[in-house]
């Protein structure tokens, strides 16, 4: 899977583009679709993000309809981040229900207008693919009810879960589904599925560890859903980015239910050829965010524009005296409190950023997370790569991760230099080997 964000260089010229070439080519160059999937029946909720020039029709991203005017979609894919704003609504369209690259607008599928884009304020833009390794990669779009039929079949939103906890059980069995080119440069003429597998956070970690920019997914609203091993070499591209991956409908569950969102990932041109397996795509966590979704949809039910979601001020709850400034900011966050003793939360993965809250350890202990029950002062817990000691988080070391380790090395500690009895070390790895004895 290429990177998600290289699409966003061709946004940006969007409109001179669009002017200059067919949308079917634009649509080949930065939309490529799953790999190694199958062609798919129609789903009436799912959207095609794109342009229409000239009868054709050329995808960018995918999304869903989660209500007969909203569509969610990712925020990357309707961005500028050069000018840290939202691409004007009248740029793009919505395919609502579009099956086939030849489907005919309002016969086959509502091609809709969109009048309003609302991006995440906790997305952080910047160069190359720093920011959608953050999460919040999620924005909804609202729809010109003129131009959709209002009988569109919808998509269900997942229950709020919040981390470190997955929306469902690690090993759940999801399917994802887009619209573009195949991954050898050749469009798919008809909307392509295929079914992934929920990973443990844990896996996630371990599979971008060396990835710069990527937050740990025990704390950002990103999951990760890897290949199954009936079909290893399948995965999302570009051009799925905002697409669904979804829990289909049972008995029980009469609606599809949305679980992640396509964010990014590894190059999806070494899965078509089927050169090696990349890291399992990374997903925006609509459970962890749908109190930020449902907020959105109240906000616009009233009739308000809230393009940033609103401000601190909105929820007096947050307690709040000011706001952070508009563009440069995050409006939704405090500047400053009005109870005294109380601090605003700037850890931009606590489920209380940017509200006022009691001074606790966090402010008086660095890379503390969690605060004793007993004891708000004290550190219970902290960052993922340290520990807790004498009330400081310090950085964990190979005798935390390696239980045959007898000593660490002093340059690189997480590596062993000395074993356990009945251990031997691998100096390949810098790690103790337990010897069988026989």
């Amino acid at each position: 899977m290429r990177p998600a964000i290289l699409l966003i260089a061709l946004l940006l010229g969007a409109a001179a583009v669009v002017a200059a070439d067919p949308a079917r080519k634009l649509a080949q160059t930065v939309a490529p679709s799953i790999v190694h999937g199958k062609d798919s029946a129609r789903v009436g909720w799912y959207v095609s993000i794109g342009w229409l020039v000239d009868g054709d029709w050329g995808s960018i991203c995918g999304g869903m309809l989660i209500s007969q005017t909203h569509v969610l979609t990712a925020t990357h894919c309707v961005f500028n981040p050069n000018a840290n704003v939202a691409f004007k609504p009248a740029d793009i369209k919505a395919a609502i229900g579009m099956r086939r690259l030849t489907d005919k607008p309002d016969v086959d599928f509502d091609l809709a207008t969109v009048t309003n884009i609302i991006v995440h304020p906790r997305y952080l833009p910047g160069p190359g693919s720093r920011y959608v390794g953050r999460g919040y990669d999620i924005a909804i779009l609202e729809l010109d009810p003129k131009t959709v039929s209002g009988k569109n079949e919808l998509v269900a939103l997942p229950t709020y879960v919040p981390k470190p906890r997955n929306p469902v059980p690690a090993g759940t069995r999801l399917q994802l589904i887009g619209l573009g080119d195949l991954g050898n440069d050749t469009a798919a003429p008809v909307l392509q599925r295929t079914e992934l597998v929920l990973e443990r956070l844990e896996t996630c970690n371990e599979a971008y560890a060396n990835w710069p920019d990527v937050d740990n997914f025990f704390e950002a609203p990103m999951i990760c859903a890897g290949a199954p091993r009936t079909n290893k070499f399948t995965d999302a591209c570009p051009g799925d980015s905002g697409g669904p991956l979804y829990a289909p409908r049972t008995a029980g569950r009469p609606y599809d239910t949305v679980i992640g969102l396509v964010s990014f990932g590894d190059d999806c041109d070494v899965l078509y050829n089927r050169t090696r397996f990349g890291p399992p795509g990374a997903y925006t966590n609509v459970a962890q965010l749908r109190p930020w979704v449902d907020a959105n949809l109240a906000c616009l039910a009233q009739g308000q524009a809230c393009p940033w979601g609103g401000t601190c001020l909105d929820d007096p709850a947050n307690g709040c005296a000011t706001c952070q400034p508009g563009i440069d900011g995050d409006p939704t966050a405090c500047a400053t409190c009005t109870v005294s003793g109380y601090v605003v939360d700037k850890d931009d993965h606590s489920r209380q950023y940017g509200q006022c809250r009691r001074k606790d350890c966090r402010d008086v202990v660095e890379r503390c997370t969690t605060c004793a029950s007993r004891r708000p002062l004290q550190c219970a817990a902290c960052k993922w790569g340290y520990k807790v000691a004498n009330n400081q988080c310090i950085p964990k070391t190979c005798l935390d991760y390696d239980r045959g380790c007898q000593q660490c090395d002093l340059v690189n500690p997480l590596m062993c230099t000395a074993c356990k009895r009945n251990h031997v070390l691998d100096r390949a790895t810098g790690q103790c080997v337990r010897v069988h004895q026989g």
